[in-house]
C-alpha cells in the first residue's frame, strides 16, 4: 500500500467540497471566475489571473470543477 496523509498532519482549512451539488449550484460561472481573478476575501486563496492561469485556463479550469457536480 501506498503512503498515505496521517490524520491531523495537514495544516490550515482544507479545501473545498467541489462535488457538493448544492454547494455547485448556489455560485455561478462568473463568481468563480472572479473568485479565481480576485481571490477570497477571509481566506487562503488568492489570485490565480493572471499570476498563475490565463483568462482561457481560468475558464477551462472552472469547466473542470463543474464536471465534479455532474452525475
Amino acid at each position: 500500500m501506498g503512503a498515505g496523509i496521517e490524520p491531523g498532519s495537514l495544516k490550515g482549512p482544507l479545501p473545498r467540497n467541489f462535488t457538493d451539488k448544492r454547494w455547485q449550484a448556489a455560485r455561478t460561472d462568473g463568481e468563480l471566475f472572479w473568485i479565481l481573478k480576485n481571490g477570497s476575501k477571509g481566506t487562503a486563496m488568492a489570485p490565480f489571473i493572471p499570476l498563475v492561469l490565463t483568462e482561457e485556463e481560468a475558464w477551462q479550469a472552472l469547466r473542470y470543477v463543474r464536471s465534479f457536480g455532474q452525475p
